[in-house]
């Protein structure tokens, strides 16, 4: 099983990766530039809620 440190560390890379295709596709006014950030943003969420599903589950064996 991953630790919590790991899933923290990527759902927060997504995010940043995300922020910075964001803040650059407004800096360039490229659509295709903040299509990708908010890719990324959704799946930040994608993988955040699959990781509270994942560590709060009574049945996962440890």
């Amino acid at each position: 099983m991953i630790s919590y440190k790991t899933l923290i560390s990527i759902t927060a890379i997504f995010f940043l990766l995300s922020l910075s295709f964001a803040v650059l596709g407004f800096y360039t006014t490229d659509y295709s530039l903040m299509t990708i950030a908010l890719l990324f943003a959704i799946a930040g969420l994608l993988f955040k809620a699959e990781m509270k599903g994942r560590l709060h589950n009574p049945f996962n064996e440890k």
